[in-house]
């Protein structure tokens, strides 16, 4: 393979205190043959200016407007337009570290995966920061084989889901015709799942890259809505009852089976934090999707479980602040 192009991709939605510290991260890289899929996704803002300056002045920087249509939407809209031989995502309200680019392409040569895992870190403003996954280089150390990497980023990882942990190869996202669910909130849930279910070949990336600013005010995770669980309970079971989970081994698809309903059981958590129609909503969802919930990983679940059969889901909701929800929610990740 020739030099290695990498596509970031990066959609935008009303971001305007944020995005010049994201672009400029990106130009700074040590490593230069990358391009900029800068997507502005209907932002009512001064966004779609900022977004076509850094395009006037940066060659590498090609800007696309569209009506809004969510994060999923904007990140497919820019992976059907990237060129790169490895894509990755990067939220315009994050930023990177200057040698991201090269150390990927340093672990990349050695075995050209399909999808490079790495390690995230929490920005919290001021230069507090939490480092996510500091065991990972340990436990690569004697190398990465198919069946670390998945008990890696399904069990041992804390910060499985997010698709910026993941660089991915073009030709692997298009070989299973990959995309983000449309529509759904915690997307990739989804994404990453399916990720996990098809690649065969991983690398890693130890070396912290990639700031996710935390707690910003306006962001869509941090508000609590009934949809926030709904959707993660629905793409879960969605996924547990694919046609495409049967054709993968027994151990991985427990692994992912597993790993869903890790996600799944502490959300329930954000329930009494909602108004009654949005614990309504909730109490609807566990029943059209009460075959889930026989899946229980460990021993807490499997009372909630136990509970919804005997009593239903909106009294065994009800109970579960009372014992750990607050654990629960700390769980999620």
């Amino acid at each position: 393979m020739n030099e290695i192009l990498f596509s970031i991709i990066v959609p935008c939605y009303n971001v305007q205190d944020y995005l010049e510290e994201c672009i400029k991260s990106i130009q700074a890289q040590t490593y230069r043959n990358y391009e900029v899929i800068l997507i502005d996704d209907g932002s009512t803002d001064s966004t779609p200016q900022l977004c076509d300056w850094f395009g006037a002045f940066d060659g590498k920087i090609h800007v696309y407007h569209k009506e809004n249509g969510g994060l999923s939407d904007a990140r497919n809209y820019g992976m059907d337009r990237a060129k790169g031989d490895y894509f990755l995502f990067v939220d315009a309200d994050d930023f990177i570290a200057e040698n991201a680019l090269n150390n990927f392409k340093e672990c990349i040569q050695k075995i050209y995966p399909d999808v490079l895992l790495t390690r995230l870190t929490e920005y919290y403003g001021d230069g507090d920061i939490v480092e996510q996954d500091e065991q990972m280089e340990a436990f690569f150390r004697d190398g990465v084989s198919l069946e670390k990497a998945l008990l890696w980023e399904l069990k041992k990882s804390k910060s499985t889901w997010p698709a910026q942990k993941k660089v991915l190869s073009r030709i692997f996202i298009e070989s299973y015709n990959l995309r983000f669910l449309k529509g759904f909130l915690h997307e990739d849930v989804d994404w990453s799942s399916r990720v996990m279910m098809y690649a065969e070949k991983f690398g890693e990336c130890s070396v912290p890259w990639y700031y996710h600013r935390m707690q910003r005010k306006g962001s869509i995770t941090n508000t609590i809505s009934s949809k926030r669980i709904t959707d993660v309970i629905e793409m879960s079971a969605m996924l547990i009852k694919d046609k495409e989970m049967c054709l993968i081994s027994d151990e991985r698809r427990k692994l992912i089976t597993d790993r869903l309903m890790r996600s799944v059981y502490p959300m329930l958590s954000f329930y009494k934090q909602l108004p009654p129609d949005g614990k309504e909503k909730v109490v609807n969802c566990c029943k059209a999707n009460r075959k889930l919930f026989r899946l229980a990983p460990n021993v807490k679940y499997r009372f909630f479980s136990l509970s919804a059969r005997m009593f239903g889901f909106r009294v065994s909701l009800n109970l579960m602040e009372f014992v750990g929800g607050n654990l629960w929610n700390r769980l999620y990740q």
